[in-house]
């Protein structure tokens, strides 16, 4: 890198010492731009949006909890449905795209592996 970039620095709301950040990054994966140059910059590269990510509405239980469903199911002398093995997921982020009913998600949470299998071993998994 040739040069020296300094930055002021401010933590809760206090201004520190300005630090060299050329000793923090040692690879130059940045450069500045000139004010007067971004019109010129911004032109000259291609701005791709990404389509959104949309998650799915529910997932299935693990295979653990599926058998006391099915089993509960069977008690009550009930035939399960396959709704009853799909726990509805919730997102903390607000600003998470979840799938319409209908729509079909970027993803599924569909694979299982169990942290610790032998807890599976008599268990028939659906493979």
């Amino acid at each position: 890198m040739l040069g020296k970039i300094v930055v002021d620095t401010s933590f809760k709301h206090k201004t520190q010492e300005p630090i060299d950040i050329g000793m923090y990054g040692y690879k130059s994966d940045f450069f500045l731009i000139p004010k007067g140059g971004e019109e010129v910059f911004l032109k000259s590269i291609q701005i791709v949006e990404k389509p959104p990510v949309i998650h799915p509405r529910d997932f299935p239980f693990p295979p653990l909890w599926q058998e006391l469903i099915k089993r509960d199911k069977a008690a009550e002398g009930v035939q399960p449905t396959p709704k009853d093995f799909l726990c509805p997921a919730v997102y903390d982020d607000p600003t998470t795209v979840v799938a319409k009913e209908g729509e079909k998600p970027s993803f599924l949470f569909t694979e299982f592996k169990p942290v610790t299998p032998h807890l599976y071993e008599n268990l028939k998994l659906k493979n």
